[in-house]
């Protein structure tokens, strides 16, 4: 008789360990609400999600993971795998290998996992009036010899080596070409009747982006520096009053959401941007102030920096920097301005009112839990680096983790109803508790949401080809 399949962590701090799948599923990735919460810098928050496939077999589905799932060293594309006893998965740095129950897998090498942090740069430095490079902070050591990594890993590895090396050497071959941007050397791939040989085509990269905005005067001074490289994102942000002491420094990391980075190319393939050029007034030491805002992006091979200092802000730049930083806002879930901290109290209290109402009405309406979960969370980041007010967060925290548990018990529920009527292939039934985790969780990009929501596109599509037959 055969055994059961199980998941066998073959790396970090649970290695050994056994898990086996029940028949709701089991949900890896970085956050503490999945299954198997595994403290992997390199796994999303939701990674990807194992489930039995009939009495015997077990599945995988990567949900829409930014470093993606690996299959025995094959990326993982949108369709569930099937897996196999020996089979290994790869997930961030994790390795998970299928075992039998009971069973032993065989010997693996040894690799360590490869938690290399996005580098921030100047993160956490003091706020400085000069523009230059921000001082390393003290005690600062050299980086350690990165350890090896999975094979499967080390392609990908050296693929990026690769692009890199072409990148730079497309913006080398750009600063010294006087015709700038427009001149191209290749035209639909024919050589002409002068070329010797046809010209290698750069390969188009991920963008990456530094933007800075300086307020500072006798009075306040406030930073905001964040970059953005292909989808890692990072901010640092230190604000300061004059009369107080107690300022706002926030410093956060995070992913760039497949929205957020639609909205990306729209703001730098805007005609806003495209036409945009540097503007500087007068020296920060002759206005005893500095108002700066400074992009640096390098896209597509091309590199473009404009900085307007101390002078009137043109419109198109400053719908730019808006944009960006709502874009960057919204992803790290931040809000940020230089106000007193009795304003930043009095929103928090009003968000922290409007989420309280919203939970205690969860019966009324199937989204009230989760907008009010959302308000609670302004609550708490209204006071986000507020020293004073650590009390304050941790109660909102509380309220934040009460009704986080409330929806799950829901959401198991419901998930529990739907999983077991798709198995019998009841697909009506099916389909009302997947349209109900949707209306519950309205968020798309919510890896619940967005599982629902392929659901309803199969079930949908079953149902609609089940017409069609017996007509």
């Amino acid at each position: 008789m055969s055994k059961r399949l199980e998941l066998m962590v073959m790396s970090g701090e649970q290695s050994g360990r056994r898990y086996a799948v029940p028949d709701g599923g089991l949900r890896l990735g970085r956050s503490s609400s999945n299954d198997l919460h595994l403290l992997d810098e390199e796994l999303s928050r939701n990674h990807c999600l194992f489930e039995p496939d009939g009495p015997e077999a077990i599945r995988v589905i990567d949900l829409a993971s930014a470093n993606g799932t690996y299959v025995n060293g094959t990326a993982l594309g949108s369709a569930p795998v099937t897996l196999k006893a020996g089979d290994r998965v790869e997930a961030g740095s994790t390795a998970i290998m299928v075992v039998g129950e009971g069973s032993l897998p065989p010997p693996q090498p040894q690799a360590a996992p490869s938690h290399t942090a996005p580098t921030v740069l100047n993160q956490g430095a003091s706020v400085d009036l000069g523009l230059g490079t921000a001082p390393q902070q003290a005690g600062a050591q050299p980086a350690a010899e990165p350890a090896p990594v999975p094979n499967s890993r080390k392609i990908a590895n050296l693929l990026w080596a690769g692009a890199a090396a072409a990148l730079v050497t497309a913006i080398v071959l750009l600063l010294t070409n006087q015709g700038g941007f427009g001149r191209r050397i290749a035209h639909g791939g024919k050589k002409s009747s002068r070329e010797a040989a046809p010209v290698a085509k750069v390969p188009e990269l991920p963008a990456s982006l530094v933007y800075e905005r300086i307020d500072a005067g006798p009075a306040k001074i406030s930073r905001y520096y964040a970059t953005i490289d292909g989808d890692s994102l990072s901010l640092a942000y230190d604000a300061q009053t004059a009369e107080r002491a107690d300022g706002q420094k926030v410093e956060e990391r995070g992913q760039l959401t497949e929205w957020s980075r639609k909205r990306f190319d729209e703001i730098f393939d805007s005609a806003d941007w495209l036409g945009l050029e540097s503007s500087l007034g007068p020296n920060a030491q002759a206005s005893n102030a500095l108002k700066s805002w400074r992009i640096k992006l390098v896209r597509n091979g091309r590199v473009k920096e404009v900085v307007v200092e101390n002078t009137t802000m043109p419109v198109a730049f400053k719908k730019v920097c808006e944009d960006l930083e709502t874009l960057i806002n919204n992803d790290l879930n931040v809000q940020l301005s230089l106000r007193s901290p009795e304003e930043c109290l009095a929103a928090s209290h009003k968000a922290e009112e409007l989420g309280d109402e919203l939970v205690g009405k969860a019966e009324v309406k199937e989204g009230n839990l989760w907008e009010g979960i959302k308000s609670l969370k302004r609550a708490r980041n209204e006071l986000k680096g507020l020293s004073a007010y650590f009390e304050d967060q941790n109660r909102i925290q509380e309220k934040i983790e009460e009704a986080e548990a409330q929806l799950k018990e829901r959401y198991d529920d419901l998930r529990g109803r739907a999983e077991q009527a798709r198995q019998i292939e009841d697909w009506r039934t099916a389909l009302i508790a997947y349209r109900e985790i949707r209306a519950m969780i309205p968020d798309p990009i919510d890896p619940r949401s967005a599982e629902a929501e392929a659901y309803l596109r199969d079930i949908e599509g079953r149902l609609e080809a089940a017409r069609k037959g017996n007509r």
